[in-house]
């Protein structure tokens, strides 16, 4: 019996899951012997779209018996995904990203792998950890720096076909709040804060807040009627101050990006107080009292006087005792 005398027959019949959804159709296949049978399908000329499909294969003699079926499960798969990335354009520093990527073969059963690539503001490559990956297609992220973060998903599906898709997401800066106290009161901006003069103070912007990745990197820079005082403390104590007299004081709370607050106030310095002496009255409070304490001594002896005089008694005199003759 001759190789030439072998005639393959091949059927086919779409399975996406493994298992036929219709019935076999005869499929036109060319094929070689060289110690071997090469079968070859013409993908084009059969009309056969991308998807999962079972191969059954006889061969057939020149008596035209056939041989037992030997069954293939085979892949089809010559055209590239589509491929969307979604994704929110705009957050606000230290917020969530989340990025969906949509991929269709156009075919039942179809699968990707995903490979993520996030580049980080000044250009800073870095592959995504277990934790950021939500599902297959879905990526969560926090935003930590401001900028422009850009996020690639390098998508290829079963037949080895490649897509990347890249979207960009803008982050600002999200501006410090700068809050002041003393004596655990809040010192609000453009206020009057009354301060002992000769006491101990504080100042203190401990509770100013930002971001939480900015909390730790914020700058204060305290000033004393617009002077630069001290840098790089949360809290501004008299005995920083050298100055006698001073009257506004402010500080600039400032976070990594350079965005800023302000607190601005006044201060006023409370006199310590003293007892009043005879030294601390104006002298001519001194004259006045004196002119008044002599008038009423003058009007007293003069009432005094005339008192006498109305009586209707007569006054009694002792007679002088002369010498006996």
């Amino acid at each position: 019996e001759s190789d030439e005398n072998i005639i393959p027959e091949v059927r086919y019949c779409s399975a996406p899951h493994g298992i036929c959804v219709e019935e076999y159709s005869v499929i036109t296949t060319t094929y070689s012997i060289e110690n071997e049978l090469n079968l070859m399908i013409d993908v084009d000329g059969n009309q056969l779209d991308d998807g999962f499909y079972l191969l059954q294969i006889q061969i057939q003699d020149s008596y035209l018996a056939l041989s037992n079926n030997l069954t293939q499960y085979i892949i089809l798969d010559q055209t590239k995904p589509f491929v969307e990335l979604n994704a929110i354009e705009q957050v606000v520093e230290s917020e969530i990203v989340v990025v969906d990527v949509n991929a269709s073969d156009g075919y039942t059963g179809s699968r990707f792998v995903i490979t993520w690539t996030i580049i980080e503001p000044g250009n800073s490559p870095r592959s995504v950890s277990n934790d950021e990956i939500l599902q297959d297609n879905r990526l969560e992220f926090e935003a930590k720096k401001s900028g422009t973060y850009t996020v690639r998903a390098l998508v290829r599906d079963l037949g080895g076909n490649l897509v990347i898709v890249e979207h960009n997401v803008s982050v600002t800066n999200q501006q410090p709040t700068a809050v002041v106290r003393y004596d655990g009161f809040q010192v609000l901006n453009g206020s009057i804060v009354t301060i002992p003069n000769d006491g101990h103070w504080v100042f203190s912007a401990n509770d100013s807040s930002d971001t939480v990745h900015d909390q730790g990197a914020l700058e204060y820079y305290w000033y004393v009627d617009g002077k630069s005082l001290l840098s790089g403390k949360s809290y501004l104590e008299s005995s920083d101050v050298e100055d006698v007299a001073y009257r506004t004081i402010y500080v600039e709370v400032v976070d990594d990006d350079g965005s800023m607050d302000v607190i601005r106030f006044e201060v006023i310095q409370q006199q310590a107080e003293s007892k009043e002496s005879l030294a601390d009255v104006p002298l001519y409070s001194v004259l006045s009292l004196f002119v008044v304490l002599v008038l009423g001594i003058l009007y007293v002896l003069r009432s005094r006087s005339q008192s006498d005089d109305n009586s209707g008694f007569v006054k009694w005199t002792e007679r002088g005792k002369a010498p006996k003759n």
